[in-house]
């Protein structure tokens, strides 16, 4: 589950692979932590471990959607 969220469209759906390291921090990482967004925190792909995307583009909330071609979906964990 993608826990950051587009801060100009929220219902628009971010790439799966975009992280912060706040992601991997535990006492901050709920449901809620990206609703109040940071324009100065560092964005990185876990696809190329950089603040470049596979396309060769910038990774950001506002920008890793539906219309990049390296965009995944996020997917929801099956309730089998």
């Amino acid at each position: 589950m993608s826990f950051i969220k587009n801060p100009k469209d929220p219902n628009e759906p971010v790439c799966k692979n975009i992280r912060t390291r706040a992601n991997y921090i535990p006492a901050v990482r709920n449901d809620r932590f990206m609703d109040l967004h940071d324009q100065f925190v560092p964005y990185f792909c876990v696809k190329t471990l950089e603040v470049i995307g596979p396309d060769d583009n910038p990774v950001c909330p506002e920008d890793c959607g539906r219309k990049r071609v390296c965009y995944q979906a996020a997917t929801l964990p099956s309730m089998a």
